[in-house]
């Protein structure tokens, strides 16, 4: 039975806004406003990515598809194939064994090439399977990866199996941060250290980690401002060093702010 990911049972949870396309979605980590604040193409594919972007639901299924298109960044040296993206499903918290995807899209970057150094690598869609999940309502939860943005095509269960939302009863740890937060390097999106410390902590994860753009953008402050939180977490700095820009006269009232 296929579950279309908006029909109500299935939250796509770390995302505010989702992109339509002719097959599915594809979730955004900042809300729709923001748009047309961000300073260029590259923002805007950081928030594509789907760090800390999860599917949420429960079912009686003994297995789960998903079915996707995924678009990964491949930071890797010229010529070389790099990282697979990796979906990671949790059943009522236990990890299940990792599913590789093997299609989707390629962005490879040479950053030896500057501006002319980026090439696609146009692949198909995948289809993603756990099976043996047992019989009996469970939690079930699929992250995406972190290098990636995924259009999100259908969820698929058993025949005569159901399905159902799931409420979030954790505390809400909002955090924002740079590369070092977004985790564009892990193998698996569970080993970036924002969803491994909100599963230890028992918190519900909400991923402002983007990388090379961590810039304390005023309508960055409205987000944070305006998402509901128990706790709000900032590693800011490296960025605006990198970058050069802020001086120490800009930096303290832009923090504070």
């Amino acid at each position: 039975m296929a579950l279309a990911p908006l029909d109500g049972s299935v939250e796509i949870r770390g995302a505010f806004d989702l992109d339509r396309t002719p097959q599915g979605v594809v979730p955004r980590r900042l809300p729709d406003w923001t748009r047309h604040q961000l300073p260029d193409l590259f923002v805007e594919t950081m928030v594509t990515m789907t760090a800390g972007v999860r599917l949420v639901f429960a079912t009686d299924s003994a297995s789960v598809e998903l079915v996707s298109h995924p678009r990964t960044i491949n930071l890797a040296a010229a010529g070389e194939p790099g990282r697979p993206p990796v979906y990671q499903m949790l059943v009522n918290g236990e990890l299940q064994p990792d599913v590789v995807a093997h299609g989707g899209t390629y962005v490879d970057i040479d950053r030896t090439k500057g501006d002319g150094g980026i090439t696609f690598r146009v692949g198909d869609t995948v289809v993603s399977r756990w099976h043996g999940l047992g019989s009996g309502y469970k939690e079930i939860e699929i992250w995406l990866p972190t290098a990636s943005s995924v259009e999100l095509i259908d969820v698929r269960i058993d025949d005569g199996a159901t399905a159902k939302a799931v409420p979030s009863r954790r505390r809400r740890w909002v955090h924002y941060g740079s590369s070092i937060s977004h985790c564009m390097d892990v193998d698996r999106p569970l080993d970036a250290w924002p969803p491994m410390v909100a599963r230890q902590l028992g918190l519900e994860l909400i991923d402002f980690g983007l990388a090379g753009q961590c810039q304390l953008d005023p309508f960055m402050g409205r987000v944070i401002r305006d998402t509901e939180a128990d706790v709000i977490s900032l590693k800011v700095g490296i960025n605006l060093v990198n970058h050069a820009s802020m001086t120490e006269r800009t930096f303290a009232p832009a923090l504070h702010g």
